[in-house]
């Protein structure tokens, strides 16, 4: 069974006539047969989470007509599974949600709020007692190492972390937003997991940024010092350039010349191409602790080459500013993700900020897998404003599922415009989601982007990393 994509209001009949239909496929009437006609029938409903958890019950009446010569009974409502109901701290209470949805007549909710996995129990009864009953799943446990179908649960691992303790709202409860993931995606038969504790991370100092083709000969000279396991080192490396070096030669022979000085610390170089600036390099020089905090920083540096550009990039957290547009400057981002994701191209890599620090607005960014050929080691993360990750996440309850779906579908899907966004008012790829949930809010997904997330995030295709597992 799965969960509804429809919007609760709309495409769900009556059910009070036997031969009652609607448009949505994801709507379920029980139906009985091999009774006598004339007797009286009820059916019922039960689902039950995962595991054997709550369960709740529901009972429906029964309408009597024919199949050829059989007789046949149906259900007098037809009813609905939904994922996003139940308000959480904060919000609206007198908002309209899923699960409270009563349409004319019906004497039972006809929407059950469900969670994958969960079992849903239908039987049917005449006045002697239970006379028949079948149990389905809600998506389908994993299977392997059978080939995953449409209907297999496919999980997510969610890596979080956070560059400050949440001072305005509750902290950051990495279990919550998870679950809050898992309701807005259970539509595709998707459920998150969340991986590890959640860090608070500290500055950035150990970036340079390279950029520019040399037009001349000369040296690059770079002196820092390091801290670590409690000693300080002091280092300097000299490297040789040559007129026609690009940027990307530049900063990998930086990284190698620091290498061979012998310490205790990696070095790398990461492009970050995007259109506004011009192609630059990044350097990490990354210190490697066995024990205390490490710490890199770049104390003098001193460049003859002509056109090339060699500074130090440093990101405090105190102003923090990543108002840069993905159009334009997005260093900020981008020396989080090589420092602290968590280098699993399986895993979605989550940084929590503070208030309004991505701009006035802007609730989050997430990059999907193909952003590695502009900007590399940015893929599979996300930036999102630590009010939509928190306890209450009252004001953007749809702004995380949101930017999980940029990186779930690789930042584009059938009928999406230019940024990756649906034009639809209901969908949860809106660009803007809706701040209250009620039924009609932004929070749908379409069958083209189930399974464009499916084909491209999902486990079995080649050339994407498998950010969904059906184990």
């Amino acid at each position: 069974m799965r969960v509804s994509t429809h919007i609760t209001n709309l495409d769900l009949p009556a059910g009070s006539a036997y031969r009652d239909t609607g448009p949505d496929p994801d709507t379920y009437r029980l139906e009985a047969r091999g009774i006598a006609t004339g007797e009286t029938v009820t059916f019922e409903v039960q689902t039950t989470e995962a595991g054997g958890g709550p369960s709740s019950t529901y009972t429906y009446g029964a309408v009597e007509g024919t199949d050829g010569t059989d007789v046949v009974y149906r259900s007098d409502q037809y009813f609905r599974l939904v994922s996003n109901g139940i308000p959480t701290v904060g919000e609206d209470t007198s908002a309209d949600y899923d699960d409270e949805y009563m349409d004319a007549g019906a004497v039972e909710d006809p929407t059950l709020l469900v969670k994958l996995g969960a079992d849903v129990r239908g039987a049917v009864s005449d006045p002697s007692g239970e006379i028949a009953s079948v149990t389905l799943p809600v998506g389908v446990p994993g299977m392997p190492p059978n080939l995953p179908t449409d209907d297999t649960i496919l999980t997510g691992t969610l890596v979080y972390n956070k560059v400050r303790d949440n001072i305005n709202t509750p902290a950051l409860r990495a279990s919550l937003a998870t679950a809050r993931a898992s309701e807005d995606w259970a539509q595709a038969r998707i459920q998150f997991e969340t991986s590890g504790t959640v860090p608070k991370l500290r500055p950035v100092e150990n970036l340079l940024l390279v950029d520019g083709t040399a037009t001349s000969a000369g040296l690059i000279k770079i002196r820092g010092k390091a801290r670590i396991n409690g000693s300080v080192i002091r280092f300097a490396s000299i490297t040789n350039v040559t007129s026609g070096d690009t940027e990307k030669m530049i900063a990998d022979n930086i990284a190698a010349d620091i290498i061979a000085l012998g310490m205790d610390w990696s070095a790398s170089a990461h492009k970050h191409s995007i259109q506004f600036p011009p192609a630059v390099h990044l350097v990490l020089v990354d210190a490697i602790a066995t024990a205390g905090p490490d710490r890199v920083d770049f104390t003098r540096i001193l460049n003859t080459v002509a056109d090339v550009d060699v500074r130090r990039l440093d990101l405090e957290f105190n102003p923090l500013d990543f108002t840069e547009t993905v159009g334009g400057d997005i260093h900020e981002e981008h020396a989080l993700a090589i420092n602290y994701a968590d280098d699993d191209l399986t895993t979605i890599d989550v940084f929590a900020l503070p208030f309004e620090t991505l701009g006035m607005g802007v609730r989050g960014t997430g990059f999907g897998y193909l952003w590695r050929t502009f900007v590399e080691g940015i893929e599979n993360t996300i930036f999102i404003d630590e009010r939509a990750v928190d306890t209450d996440d009252a004001e953007m309850p749809f702004s995380f599922g949101h930017e999980i779906g940029h990186v779930l579908t690789n930042g584009d899907f059938p009928a999406a415009d230019s940024t990756g966004h649906s034009a639809d008012s209901w969908n949860l790829m809106k660009s803007g989601t809706d701040a209250v949930d009620t039924w009609g809010a932004s929070k749908r997904l379409n069958a083209d982007q189930i399974m464009d997330v499916r084909l491209d995030s999902g486990p079995g295709i080649p050339n994407n990393p498998e950010i969904l597992s059906d184990n």
